[in-house]
């Protein structure tokens, strides 16, 4: 979960004022409402460092009285007490989740507090991982104040990261949720902390789905996988965070197994190209992993295989690779036909690919599979294989 301060609930001010002592140190005071009262700070519900219950009922009363003469339709629950808490070398972020017409959730960030400003917000669209968290956080005009000046230590970054992919979690995993608002999140530069939060619940919403712009991790397509020779394996679709993986698996190829998969005599890969390997759109393409386990517990890839869907969707091209240590236990089969199952349940009607004439294994396996072969009339050293599917969604 997410860190937040304590909050203690109360009907009216007596109330307020008998939970202040109970806690017994300054607190800060606020107006429990709905999302009715925008500005919370800005239109007077919200008071800080009071230090005695006295001060702390006045505090209410007042405010109270206040918000009903300035807002007189605002729905007032009572009112949040939680314990003071230090904000002194804290920047203050706001961290939102609204829901836009055609974009659905879409995540907001930028300065908190009184400080709020609707211009200078970073937006992006869940999920999110932590890459994709670093990356909006660096979009953020308060990045630079995020990281610190001379004498002042920067914020928890990797902690500011990990709240927004907890909170993307959230949002992708429960249907009602259709808004989050966190305005102050505290960041130090050891931890961060929510100060004041709402979320809104709709139980008629549709489902999550359904309005996510980009379709979320595939979950469901994970499966333990247990070798004749004792390994358990994981196969999973690819996520951004294997691209240093995955470049190792790259670099325990051989020059033909690169040639092989990629057509190409490569020493090296890209960062372009194994950030498009690694980042997917799941609604379009799919790659699916071996993970293995080191004796020190580290995760390392052992190979995969992928789609590469065409606009249209109706037809991808297919692709598979594997560490040459890892042959001979059924894993290049057990691969393809994973991918081929996953391509019909996509709708898709044709995986094709290209093959070197070279390379044999891969050729074998694609005929006993029921591939169509032809050789390319553009390079006599290619095969063009393809495999035509009687999709599930078909009628």
């Amino acid at each position: 979960g997410v860190p937040v301060v304590p909050c203690h609930n109360a009907a009216n001010a007596e109330a307020a004022a008998e939970i202040a002592r109970t806690i017994g140190q300054p607190v800060a005071l606020k107006l429990h409402s709905f999302d009715d009262i925008p500005g919370k700070s800005a239109a007077g519900g919200v008071a800080l460092h009071l230090d005695t219950p006295e001060q702390v009922k006045q505090a209410a009363a007042a405010m109270w009285e206040d918000i009903g003469r300035t807002l007189p339709g605002a729905c007032r629950k009572g009112f949040c007490i939680e314990p003071m808490i230090s904000r002194d070398a804290a920047p203050e972020l706001m961290i939102a989740v609204v829901e836009e017409a055609c974009l659905g959730p879409v995540f907001l960030l930028g300065r908190g507090g009184i400080a709020c400003d609707s211009q200078e917000l970073a937006a992006a669209i869940p999920p999110l991982d932590l890459n994709l968290a670093r990356e909006l956080i660096e979009r953020a005009r308060i990045h630079r104040l995020l990281e610190g000046t001379p004498g002042v230590h920067g914020a928890a970054l990797e902690s500011i990261a990990l709240t927004l992919v907890k909170i993307s979690h959230l949002i992708c995993d429960l249907d009602a949720i259709v808004e989050i608002n966190i305005n102050p999140l505290l960041a130090w530069n050891q931890e961060v902390v929510v100060a004041d939060a709402w979320l809104r619940i709709d139980g008629q919403a549709p489902p999550i789905a359904q309005r996510l712009a980009i379709r979320p991790y595939p979950k469901e397509l994970e499966e333990i996988l247990r070798l004749p020779d004792g390994q358990t394996l994981l196969l999973r679709p690819i996520r951004p965070e294997d691209e240093p993986l995955y470049v190792e698996l790259f670099d325990r190829l051989s020059p033909d197994e690169i040639f092989f998969r990629f057509l190409s005599r490569m020493r090296t890969l890209s960062h372009k190209l194994v950030a498009r390997l690694t980042r997917l759109d799941y609604d379009r393409d799919m790659a699916l992993v071996l993970v293995g386990q080191r004796p020190n517990g580290e995760s390392e890839l052992y190979g995969g295989v992928r789609i590469m869907a065409a606009p249209d969707t109706e037809r991808a091209e297919f692709a598979i690779v594997l560490r040459g240590d890892m042959t001979g236990l059924g894993l290049g089969p057990m691969l393809l036909r994973r991918i081929i199952d996953y391509a019909q349940s996509r709708g898709i009607v044709e995986i094709y690919g290209e093959v070197l004439n070279d390379n044999r294994p891969m050729l074998k396996l694609c005929q006993v599979f029921g591939f169509t072969a032809k050789r390319s009339f553009d390079d006599p050293e290619i095969t063009h294989v393809s495999l035509k599917l009687q999709s599930e969604c078909a009628t």
